[in-house]
């Protein structure tokens, strides 16, 4: 929600109770706990909190609540439309170089369905491309580790990792035998039960 609509839902909430707004201080931490929430069920907030008996102690748990409750009674509106930029996921995953000439991988937000309102900043990917950074493409066969491993970025996929031969012994599960080391140590009424168990 912005920060106006929220400095009215509180005005409107504390004049039904007949009290003063809280000080700047109190409502900057308040917005910093609920801001996230959408503008569209702000006016179900201050109708459910002024409802209410008396004014909660709480209010930025109870504006979570509220938030809570309309998305259980509300479930198609909170869900995103169908996006095929990034295929649902809300991120894009991109490979850029550091100072040091190494690449890095890391995620950011899809320009195409993203809205930047969580505080994370929307950047358009022919920008990052014209930097310099490598974008994977959606539907890349075998995700970021195929991506990193055929363009030999060496941040998900070591470089030079030789997968063409099979590797020489490879151990899968647990070894349930007991360790010769361990029965060594137990004492002598016990080691004889134990070689008796495993004759």
């Amino acid at each position: 929600m912005t920060n106006a609509i929220f400095q009215d839902m509180l005005h409107t909430i504390y004049a039904t109770f007949g009290r003063g707004v809280p000080t700047q201080d109190i409502r900057d931490v308040l917005y910093g706990r609920v801001g996230e929430i959408p503008d569209e069920v702000c006016a179900y907030i201050v109708e459910r909190v002024c409802d209410l008996e008396r004014l909660p102690q709480n209010m930025s748990r109870e504006f979570r609540n509220a938030w809570a409750d309309w998305r259980a009674k509300n479930p198609a509106r909170i869900f995103r439309p169908d996006c095929p930029a990034c295929r649902n996921t809300g991120v894009r995953h991109v490979w850029g170089q550091d100072e040091q000439g190494e690449w890095r991988h890391c995620v950011v937000p899809c320009p195409a369905c993203q809205d930047g309102n969580d505080g994370v900043p929307v950047v358009s990917l022919r920008a990052l491309e014209r930097g310099g950074a490598l974008v994977m493409p959606v539907n890349y066969p075998g995700g970021p580790v195929a991506f990193d491993r055929d363009n030999a970025l060496g941040r998900l996929w070591p470089v030079g990792l030789d997968t063409a031969s099979p590797r020489a012994q490879l151990r899968v599960g647990v070894d349930m035998r007991p360790d010769q080391r361990r029965v060594a140590r137990l004492p002598e009424q016990e080691r004889e039960e134990h070689a008796a168990a495993m004759r």
